[in-house]
């Protein structure tokens, strides 16, 4: 569906998810509305469900877009094929998170699908105008595909988010006699609920804390902490347990070989705006987003790992990594490293600026 149709609109931005769809894509395509809103840029959005859709676009009259931002690669795949939309006419913009870019499918048959295609995909991306990892890991994951890089075409951009009136530190205490944790994740396999309930069990048993765990999982009941759920919060709400949590997590499980890793983790931008620190595990771009013992903790998820963590950990430590993640998310990690990447996105903006902020951001 196409949104905020100007005539005189050069840039579209397309995306499969969009709120009210939670998710990390839809997120992301509101940080690069943002931007372009801040640089002046026209733009249209589209929100596609699949590939019909998509194809639908080239076929209506007029929409004469110069450029094209992909948040996820199909879109790109289907334009740049079409005559209108080609990449000899088009500057496409393509965005890598992480599992779009394994070539794997919902079942077997899909899967071989998308291996025998993948040559072809590969060589389709390398012609793109513009291709942006989010993290270092998707950028290796892609290259493990057989993709070539080009360092007049392909960035590593982290994360950022859009930091607002609200993105103050709120003060915690390990002091308290609750600490409250949230996990803002689907629940999905890789994701990994079992270990978010094994770690704060084991911190129940340390601690002996009343711990408190806001998450979207299903959960069952236990004795060792109480389970609130978030599903369906606005945003609003969420901002609230961000601001009161002493942790956030996100523990999630490597699961290449099925098609999901974690390509960088943008809920630890989101706690770390506040100045609560996450604790991660260390598979696909976590380790990025979250920096071992000086904005965070990256964990091993084992029992004994886990153990020694809650032994070890004092409200001196805390207290200083819950500064310094603060300070970080608003220094590395605000919409400034997307202003400096679209400021020369129209026609009239050289491909030399973009790299000359670009660089500096990798």
């Amino acid at each position: 569906m196409l949104h905020n149709h100007n005539s005189d609109s050069s840039v579209l931005i397309c995306t499969p998810d969009y709120p009210p769809k939670l998710g990390g894509l839809s997120t992301f395509t509101l940080n690069i509305e943002s931007v372009l809103k801040d640089l002046g840029i026209k733009y249209d959005l589209f929100v596609w469900k699949n590939q019909s859709e998509i194809k639908s676009l080239s076929e209506k009259q007029g929409l004469p877009y110069k450029e094209m931002i992909h948040i996820h690669g199909l879109s790109y795949q289907i334009l740049s094929r079409t005559k209108k939309y080609s990449n000899d006419r088009v500057k496409h913009f393509n965005f890598f998170h992480g599992s779009e870019i394994l070539f794997k499918g919902r079942n077997l048959l899909f899967t071989l699908f998308k291996k025998l295609m993948r040559p072809m995909a590969l060589k389709q991306f390398e012609m793109a105008y513009a291709n942006i990892s989010i993290s270092e890991f998707t950028q290796k994951q892609l290259v493990s595909q057989g993709y070539s890089i080009r360092y007049d075409r392909d960035y590593i951009l982290h994360n950022g988010i859009q930091l607002d009136r609200d993105s103050s530190f709120v003060p915690k205490s390990l002091e308290e006699d609750t600490w409250s944790f949230i996990c803002m994740a689907r629940d999905v396999p890789h994701k990994n609920a079992e270990g978010v309930k094994e770690l704060l069990k084991i911190c129940s048993q340390i601690t002996h804390k009343k711990i408190i765990l806001y998450s979207g999982f299903d959960l069952e009941e236990n004795s060792l902490f109480e389970h609130r759920s978030i599903k369906n919060i606005d945003n609003d709400e969420l901002k609230k347990i961000y601001q009161k949590c002493h942790f956030n997590l996100l523990l999630s499980l490597d699961h290449s070989s099925q098609g999901f890793y974690e390509g960088f983790g943008l809920t630890v931008l989101e706690a770390g705006q506040y100045g609560t620190p996450s604790i991660v595990s260390p598979f696909g771009g976590l380790p990025e987003a979250c920096h071992d013992k000086k904005t965070g903790w990256v964990l091993k998820l084992d029992a004994q790992t886990m153990r020694d963590f809650f032994v070890q950990l004092n409200e001196k430590d805390y207290q200083a990594i819950c500064a310094r993640v603060y300070q970080h998310t608003k220094i590395s990690h605000s919409l400034d490293i997307y202003h400096r990447l679209f400021s020369h996105l129209l026609e009239q903006g050289s491909k030399e600026s973009i790299l000359s902020s670009s660089r500096n951001l990798q």
